[in-house]
């Protein structure tokens, strides 16, 4: 049966404060297998928000992403490692990882002759997706972010990552890691419930100024509002009484942050 995912284009604005919190599960050597083609691997990390039901990957390389390029992620969901199917790898210029099969197959990547992502998503059977979330944070990482029960509700999984070319669907990735063995997830790694805390602002929607009322406030707590692309338009030290009359009518994130952490987040509309 034909299964449609949902992955997180508002979770986005709420990933900003917990960067920090990524736990690396493989990393690769410079050089060892790449073929010049793709981006070369270093690094895959994760994050698993459960009380926002998602996960994020993050990809690293040694170099600057290319023009053209592609990422790959096999997840083995039931961490079973070889009762799925095989990863494409007849483009790995290395020995191909053959320590683990996939449960699902995501792909995601863009030509520069013809710009905008590209998503493929795969269960062991059919093509499952067509859009997804991405975020560049610099030119040598790439987070990616899933609404996690989407795909495993636990949170466990293993996981093998990979980079390539915008082609990467056809032809699989150019380099992979880990070379050997798999990266795994853990439900026990992830973002600090208690860390959540009630505020609540008003008006919403709001002209020119925004009152927000936060209990047990700490005098470090800090205000970033995101704008519908992830850009951070306006950050400031708390204030009860914030003017946002600059901000262009449309809908923002406002997150409140604590000793570098995002600890609670609201949807704001902004009309002029």
């Amino acid at each position: 049966m034909r299964r449609t995912f949902t992955l997180l284009a508002c979770m986005l604005f709420a990933f900003a404060g917990f960067s920090q919190t990524f736990t690396t599960i493989a990393t690769d050597g410079q050089g060892d297998d790449h073929s010049g083609i793709g981006t070369d691997a270093k690094s895959l990390s994760y994050l698993i928000d459960f009380n926002q039901d998602s996960i994020w990957f993050q990809i690293e390389t040694w170099q600057d992403r290319h023009a053209d390029w592609g990422y790959v992620l096999a997840l083995d969901t039931d961490q079973v490692a070889l009762n799925g199917k095989p990863i494409p790898q007849h483009n790995l210029v290395g020995t191909p990882n053959n320590d683990m099969t996939y449960d699902f197959l995501i792909y995601i990547y863009e030509n520069s002759f013809f710009p905008g992502l590209n998503w493929e998503v795969y269960d062991t059977s059919s093509y499952v997706l067509t859009t997804g979330t991405y975020k560049a944070l610099s030119p040598k990482i790439a987070i990616i972010g899933f609404k996690l029960s989407d795909f495993d509700a636990d949170g466990d999984m293993n996981v093998i990552g990979g980079v390539g070319s915008f082609d990467i669907s056809a032809t699989g990735p150019h380099d992979i890691m880990p070379n050997t063995g798999f990266g795994t997830t853990s439900s026990t790694v992830s973002v600090e419930e208690n860390l959540a805390i009630d505020f609540t602002m008003y008006p919403n929607p709001a002209t020119d100024r925004l009152f927000i009322d936060i209990s047990n406030r700490k005098s470090t707590d800090k205000i970033r509002i995101l704008s519908a692309l992830g850009t951070t338009v306006l950050e400031s030290s708390f204030k009860e009484d914030l003017y946002i009359g600059n901000l262009e009518s449309g809908l923002y994130i406002v997150i409140i942050e604590r000793d570098g952490k995002a600890i609670s987040t609201r949807k704001l509309a902004v009309k002029h």
